[in-house]
């Protein structure tokens, strides 16, 4: 996903037909608490659900008009200052407001507008500096399909690509894959609730009370929402001594409260490492964070000299920096390239590896769910290399996202390409695939025993 740190850049709002398709918008609704159930609510809401499958009122404009994209702000903000009957709010707060909401009609979750504190947040991160729950996240988007005539409906879930070491996260026992759907007992506004009760409010079409009964319930459900960018801020920002979260995983048989302590940052020690039995050599990489290059290789002649295979374990590394990520693996391969990355217009630049001296042993390679980014293409490079991968797939994120700062502090980040592996091989959503499949259970590592099970065969023909 990112030239950063893979998942920091995502988060947002969704609300569904009517309103931009994004995930930036601050929620700009109701203040004051939910609005009383009328009849123009009733009127409202089947408006929303006739309009669900049908054609977008942004495509039905004039397509004649020739107003340029800045003659149009500038009439809105002339307007407004002329005749908003309230107090406007400074200028800078409304060119912010303007900026997320340009971004987040892009629909896409890994382009969104950083205020001050949220850019000086990803800035530490590049760092492997965290406050708050200490895990990094994406937002995923996950489709339900249209049942019956109940239509379809995207939902973006907050997802936690990895815990960091030592984090609140990691020691409240979150996993890559769950999915937070509340904070505090606040529901994150992840998707259009109408649309999610649309059977409901179908059935009682011909039933005021009842139907504005459900109406009463989903406009609650909205007004007290955390957008998903206050949701995700709440997740960063450490003033809270505590936070509860409602926390769904995948094969659960209902959702998870979570408490996690986030009073105290993270700061993640990139890599670390140590000697197994029989030769074997053991590195662990938590994050490609400035530097972790430098401290890969510390780690690596701190090993006995006489190396006969290697175990480097990137589960749960959420990715980093590509070019640090380049760089360790040129130490582990002698491949031309980490892979592909395309930009617009379909062009394909190879991201070439520089040359260097490479680990002169057999080499296995740990992954699982929380393996991300520039992590699944070193991964998907070593493999190509002849090294196995012993785990469960990867995360599947292969966006390139870049963060741009603006004058004022603030910035915003955008998707400004799509890594594929250096045979050209997409694994956006699906990730890595393993060689050997073994799954992680409580009470050892299976992984890490068949690694040096699978390098202890390679060790003795040598």
């Amino acid at each position: 996903m990112a030239a950063l740190t893979a998942g920091v850049f995502a988060w947002g709002m969704h609300l569904g037909p009517g309103r931009p398709p994004g995930h930036n918008l601050l929620k700009a609704t109701i203040a004051a608490g939910p609005r009383p159930v009328t009849g123009i609510m009733l009127a409202s809401l089947k408006q929303r659900m006739a309009q669900a499958g049908g054609p977008d009122a942004r495509d039905q404009g004039d397509a004649s008009d020739s107003d340029s994209p800045g003659a149009i702000f500038q009439d809105v903000y002339s307007l407004l200052r002329r005749n908003y009957v309230d107090p406007l709010p400074d200028d800078t707060h409304l060119a912010h407001g303007a900026a997320a909401a340009m971004l987040a009609s892009l629909g896409d979750p890994e382009s969104r507008f950083l205020e001050p504190a949220d850019m000086a947040e990803l800035t530490g991160e590049a760092k492997g500096q965290y406050h708050g729950l200490g895990a990094v996240t994406a937002v995923r988007k996950f489709v339900h399909p249209k049942q019956g005539d109940a239509p379809s409906y995207t939902e973006f879930r907050l997802t936690v690509v990895a815990p960091l070491p030592g984090s609140p996260a990691e020691k409240a026992g979150l996993r890559p894959g769950d999915y937070v759907t509340d904070i505090n007992g606040q529901w994150i506004a992840a998707y259009d609730p109408a649309l999610a009760a649309y059977k409901s409010l179908d059935a009682a079409k011909n039933d005021p009370v009842a139907f504005n009964k459900l109406a009463a319930q989903i406009e609650k459900k909205e007004a007290d929402a955390l957008a998903l960018t206050q949701a995700e801020s709440k997740l960063t920002d450490g003033s809270q001594k505590s936070l509860t979260l409602t926390v769904v995983r995948p094969g659960a048989p209902q959702p998870l409260k979570v408490t996690a302590d986030d009073s105290a940052p993270t700061t993640v020690t990139p890599v670390t490492g140590k000697m197994l039995p029989a030769g074997v050599g053991y590195i662990k990489i938590a994050q490609f964070t400035d530097g972790a290059d430098k401290q890969f290789d510390s780690v690596l002649s701190s090993l006995d000299t006489g190396l006969k295979g290697l175990v480097l374990d990137l589960r749960d590394c959420p990715g980093g920096l590509r070019d640090v990520g380049a760089a360790i693996a040129s130490r582990l391969t002698t491949a031309a390239t980490l892979g592909i990355l395309e930009t617009k217009g379909k062009k394909q630049t190879p991201l070439t590896l520089s040359p260097h001296k490479q680990v002169a042993c057999p080499i296995v390679v740990l992954v699982n769910a929380g393996t991300a980014n520039t992590a699944e293409l070193v991964a998907a490079t070593l493999q190509a290399s002849g090294s196995k991968l012993v785990g469960v797939s990867t995360f599947g994120d292969a966006g390139d996202v870049k963060p741009i700062a603006l004058r004022d502090g603030s910035g915003f980040t955008m998707t400004v390409g799509k890594l594929l592996t250096s045979q050209g091989r997409e694994f956006a959503d699906v990730g890595i695939k393993p060689d050997l499949v073994v799954l992680d259970a409580p009470g050892g590592d299976a992984p890490l025993t068949r690694a040096i099970g699978a390098l202890s065969g390679q060790v003795a023909r040598r």
